[in-house]
């Protein structure tokens, strides 16, 4: 090697420089209304910066030529089918958080929906409730068409189960503080109302609140709330709402191997 003049080069590899796209379908005014996306993304971007991997926000104006130079695209949100053939198009690796599209197509992060509700209403029985509402939520999409919350199939599957499910208590709105108020005005005006109510999210149960302060009900004496999230601003409503606890944080960043 020495008579050669035979240099050995260093065979380490180089530590790849990762960039991933962030493909987000809620605004930052939406963000602000319900905090659920809003600490997800939060974790997220942190977990990013920590890791040094450059980021790059993915919009609906983006095509296939302009995410070219991306690893991977990280989704989170709700997505339509308008949104999810663009996804396909970029021809990238893509993890979904928070809805699962297709999961023969994509890896995914989502909530157990049916453990979170179940244990909500087990909470609620319990307590002796037999009249239970729910305060539900949902998204439209580019045609017009409603989305199907999955708390909403499974709460009524478990209280049929318990002959304890009308559907007279039931209420279907967007996920805002608005339609929390005015659905749980429309409900709780009924003659014989439920004594507890099941909301799909926290943003959703303030409105909840605000209703039953209105209508001289009072909370717990005259009926239970339980929401789901817990945002930060769940304890301080008077009383502290009761509500399903999801790690936000958890679901932002994979703490068991690096990404990708």
């Amino acid at each position: 090697a020495e008579e050669l003049s035979y240099d050995t080069t260093n065979n380490k590899k180089r530590k790849r420089n990762y960039k991933i796209g962030l493909y987000y379908s809620y605004s930052l005014e939406d963000e602000l209304m319900d905090t659920f996306y809003l600490s997800i993304r939060i974790a997220m971007e942190k977990y990013l910066l920590k890791k040094k991997i450059k980021t790059l926000r993915v919009s609906k104006k983006d095509s296939p030529i302009s995410v070219k130079g991306l690893d991977g695209i990280i989704c989170l949100g709700l997505f339509f089918n308008e949104d999810i053939e663009r996804i396909k198009s970029f021809e990238k690796p893509v993890v979904f958080v928070d809805s699962c599209p297709n999961e023969n197509l994509f890896d995914s992060v989502i909530i157990e929906y049916k453990k979170a509700t179940i244990t909500a209403l087990e909470y609620l029985v319990n307590l002796g409730h037999k009249r239970i509402g729910l305060i539900g939520g949902s998204d439209t999409d580019y045609e017009g068409n409603m989305t199907y919350d999955k708390r909403q199939y499974y709460f009524r599957k478990y209280l049929e189960k318990l002959s304890l499910y009308d559907e007279n208590y039931v209420r279907v709105g967007r996920y805002n503080t608005k339609d929390g108020y005015l659905l749980t005005k429309e409900l709780l005006s009924q003659e014989k109302r439920p004594t507890a109510l099941f909301v799909a999210n926290d943003t959703i149960a303030i409105g909840a609140y605000k209703a039953c302060y209105e209508l001289n009900i009072s909370i717990p004496e005259d009926i239970n709330i339980i929401g789901f999230n817990d945002i930060s601003q769940a304890k301080y409503l008077t009383p502290p709402l009761t509500t399903v606890k999801l790690y936000t944080e958890e679901m932002g960043v994979d703490r068991k191997s690096t990404p990708l």
